[in-house]
């Protein structure tokens, strides 16, 4: 009689199959967070925000950053909302450079 270590080959496929699906689902919500960040740059663009606040080079880089909108709203909002809400945070930005220069 051979006594040996035993191990069940289905339950290590199984083990392999989970990280894989874990690997997948990881890889495909990275996906997702990068398109979103990408149409948010495509409607939040600097071309943009330039042309309503006339900011330029790191003043305009801040900006971008500090008031960066999530991606439900540029989901929603019309051209006109995103021009108004990029106008409302340059108002509030002007107000904060004032007061903390």
């Amino acid at each position: 009689m051979g006594m040996g270590a035993g191990f069940d080959l289905d339950q290590l496929i199984e083990v392999f199959e989970y990280r894989k699906k874990r690997e997948a689902v990881a890889f495909q919500h990275r996906l997702v967070e990068d398109e979103h960040d990408k149409y948010i740059d495509h409607r939040f663009s600097p071309s943009v925000v330039l042309k309503i606040t006339h900011l330029q080079g790191d003043a305009l880089d801040s900006f971008m950053v500090r008031y960066r909108p999530s991606y439900s709203f540029c989901e929603h909002a019309t051209d006109y909302d995103l021009y108004d809400y990029i106008k409302l945070a340059f108002r509030e930005y002007q107000k904060d450079r004032k007061e903390n220069p």
